[in-house]
């Protein structure tokens, strides 16, 4: 967790490089300890700073690996609509709207598991945006 508010506050004070460099050492770190839940965590921010397309699809499918890998399911699944989102972002930005498309429907079919709050209304309301739009610029080819 200290690497993600390192991370967090390099950010903030417009040092995203910095930022990068603390998510891939905490990456490691998480990695090299097996720590799966960690290392999705650091990914799915990473993902969000890095502004290198390929390398922010690079770490959403990271994020989403190392969610998987994890054993214990449960405390996963309220990550999930969240990681396919970012995945389905990056498919979108780099012009795969298949992909994206793809994402977003496992991204919705997995809101059940957010607990009701706040984060979740935020999260389901990009999704079910995103998908409407994606889905219409689709029907309109």
């Amino acid at each position: 967790m200290a690497i993600l508010e390192r991370a967090k506050a390099l950010i903030a004070a417009q040092r995203p490089q910095d930022a990068l460099t603390a998510y891939k050492i905490g990456w490691d770190d998480t990695v090299a300890h097996g720590d799966h839940l960690g290392a999705s965590t650091i990914a799915h921010m990473a993902g969000v700073a890095e502004p290198d397309l390929a390398a922010k699809l690079e770490w959403n499918e990271r994020a989403l690996g190392e969610a998987d890998a994890e054993p214990d399911r449960a405390g996963m699944e309220p990550l999930y609509p969240s990681l396919y989102n970012n995945l389905a972002v990056s498919h979108a930005l780099l012009g795969d709207r298949v992909a994206a498309l793809r994402y977003l429907r496992l991204a919705r079919d997995r809101l059940g598991s957010l607990e009701p709050g706040p984060y979740a209304d935020r999260v389901r309301e990009a999704i079910l945006k995103r998908l409407t739009e994606l889905e219409a610029e689709q029907q309109g080819r």
